[in-house]
């Protein structure tokens, strides 16, 4: 996980029980990882873009011509940013300034709902016009 969401991972228990979880305790973080880092795994590197806005340590995975944004980018959406952390303009910026800046082509999987694509967004999401 990036640090910038290790206050959320520490207090894992008190959001657990605002969303009417099961209590979790907090996870032993061993790594940090930034923009900086690529995790290999077998023949597969993924290369760490950090899109904070969503969380503050929001981060997304490239490989190849695929992009995993979890919660920052989502088919004609965006992620909520009304959580403890979360930004609107922070995510916006790291849309547009991150992702916006990959091939059009690039196909996004999404945390929920369909796959999009880069060019897609950039063209019919109603949230970054």
């Amino acid at each position: 996980m990036h640090q910038n969401d290790k206050e959320i991972a520490n207090n894992l228990p008190t959001y657990c029980q605002m969303f009417g979880l099961e209590v979790l305790k907090p996870p032993k973080i061993t790594n940090f990882i930034s923009d900086e880092n690529s995790i290999d795994i077998d023949d597969y590197a993924f290369n760490v873009i950090y899109t904070p806005g969503h969380t503050p340590g929001s981060i997304s995975y490239k490989i190849g011509n695929n992009i995993f944004v979890g919660d920052t980018l989502f088919n004609n959406s965006i992620g909520r940013t009304d959580l403890p952390g979360g930004s609107f303009s922070i995510l916006v910026n790291s849309i547009k300034n991150k992702l916006f800046l990959l091939d059009d082509k690039m196909k996004v999987f999404c945390g929920h709902g369909n796959d999009t694509t880069i060019g897609y967004e950039k063209k019919y999401n109603i949230f970054l016009k």
